[in-house]
C-alpha cells in the first residue's frame, strides 16, 4: 500500500517538474546548452558575443531573433547612384560607337535600336557580339527569310482584294539603269524586285516582256491594275499588256503627269522669268560663303533649298522656299553686314 502511495507521489512530482520546465522561458534553455558545452556566455543585451573555446562544436542559434543580422539592404540613394553610373557607362559606350562609325544620332529613333538594347540587357554578360561575317551571312539570311514570311502575309490580301502592280525606271549615280517593281494593296506597298537594264535597250518590246513576266510571278488573277510613268515606251508597253491580258488596266503615274503639266507651265515666258530669277538668287547666295553666312543669320539657320520630298516639281519647291523667307531676305540686303561686304 505504501509502495503504491510512493509511486503515485513520484509520478505527481515528475509531472510538476515537466510543467515547470515547459513553462520556463527560452532563455533558460540557451544558458543551459552553453553551460553544458563548457562555453563562456554573457548576456545578449550587453551587445557582447560568445567566446568559443578550441574544439567546441558549432552550435546554431535556436531562434534567429536571438542573433543580430549582419546583411544590410542598400539605401535608396545608393541604388539610384548605382543606376546613374550604369546609365552613364551605357551612354558613353553607345555614343562612342555612333561617333566613330559616323552613324547619325537619329538612328536611335528606329524601333530596332530599342529592341537591340533590350535584348542585350536581357542576355547579360558573357555573350560575344556577332562578327561581320555572321552579320552579312548568317543573320542576313535569317532576315531575308523573315522578310519573305512578312511578304507572305500580304499575299492573302492580294488573293482577297487584289493589288496594283507598279513599275518605275531610274538611273543611279554610277549611270546604271534600274527598273523597280512594287506592289500596292490596302495593307501597304512592298518592294518586289529590281532589274538592271543597263545593257538593254528600253524600248516598248523589252518593257512589255518585263511587265508580262512580273505579272506571271505575282499571279495574273491577283493584279487588277498596272501603273507606270508616262514615257512613250512605258505607255506602249502598257497598251500591249492590256491587249494580252484583257482584265488588266494600265494607267500612267499621276505624279509624273503633274510634273509634265508643271513643265508645260514653265514654258510660259512670265513663269520662266520668275523661275530663272529664283535660280539666280539661290545660285548667287550659295556660291559665296560670306553671303551664305549672313543669309543663315537672318533666316535663323533655315535653308532656301528644302530637302526634296519627291523629284518632281523641284523648281516650284524652290520658289515656295524663297517666298517663305521673303521678309528675311529683304532684311538681309538692308542690313549693315550686307553693306560692309561691298566696301
Amino acid at each position: 500500500m505504501k509502495e503504491k502511495e510512493t509511486s503515485k507521489a513520484n509520478i505527481t512530482r515528475r509531472h510538476q517538474e515537466i510543467r515547470e520546465e515547459l513553462s520556463a522561458p527560452p532563455r533558460r534553455f540557451v544558458d543551459e546548452i552553453h553551460l553544458s558545452r563548457g562555453r563562456q556566455t554573457v548576456d545578449l543585451d550587453d551587445d557582447e558575443e560568445d567566446i568559443p573555446r578550441d574544439g567546441d562544436p558549432r552550435v546554431e542559434p535556436l531562434d534567429p531573433f536571438l542573433t543580430r543580422r549582419r546583411e544590410k539592404q542598400p539605401s535608396i540613394s545608393a541604388a539610384f547612384k548605382n543606376l546613374k553610373i550604369c546609365k552613364e557607362k551605357i551612354g558613353r559606350a553607345t555614343s562612342r560607337w555612333f561617333f566613330f562609325n559616323s552613324i547619325p544620332a537619329n538612328a536611335t529613333k528606329e524601333p530596332y535600336y530599342e529592341s537591340m538594347i533590350e535584348t542585350i540587357g536581357e542576355v547579360g554578360k558573357g555573350v560575344e557580339s556577332p562578327t561581320s561575317y555572321k552579320i552579312y551571312n548568317k543573320y542576313l539570311d535569317l532576315e531575308v527569310e523573315d522578310m519573305k514570311a512578312y511578304v507572305s502575309t500580304f499575299e492573302r490580301i492580294w488573293d482577297e482584294y487584289g493589288c496594283i502592280f507598279m513599275c518605275d525606271g531610274w538611273t543611279s549615280i554610277t549611270r546604271r539603269s534600274m527598273i523597280n517593281f512594287l506592289i500596292y494593296c490596302k495593307a501597304g506597298t512592298i518592294f518586289w524586285k529590281s532589274v538592271d537594264a543597263s545593257s538593254k535597250v528600253k524600248n516598248a518590246e523589252y518593257l512589255f516582256q518585263l511587265m508580262d513576266n512580273m505579272v506571271e510571278e505575282i499571279g495574273e488573277r491577283r493584279i487588277v491594275q498596272v501603273v507606270t510613268n508616262n514615257a512613250a515606251a512605258f505607255k506602249l508597253a502598257g497598251q500591249k499588256l492590256m491587249e494580252k491580258r484583257e482584265h488588266l488596266y494600265w494607267v500612267p503615274c499621276s505624279a509624273h503627269c503633274i510634273d509634265l503639266m508643271l513643265e508645260d507651265i514653265c514654258e510660259d515666258p512670265m513663269v520662266e522669268n520668275v523661275v530663272n530669277n529664283a535660280r539666280f538668287i539661290t545660285t548667287f547666295i550659295y556660291n559665296h560663303n560670306n553671303i551664305l553666312d549672313i543669309m543663315r543669320t537672318h533666316t535663323h539657320g533655315r535653308e532656301l533649298l528644302r530637302p526634296k520630298a519627291t523629284r518632281f516639281a523641284s523648281q516650284y519647291i524652290a520658289l515656295d522656299s524663297i517666298n517663305g523667307q521673303r521678309s528675311n531676305l529683304i532684311r538681309m540686303v538692308a542690313s549693315e553686314e550686307w553693306e560692309n561686304l561691298w566696301i
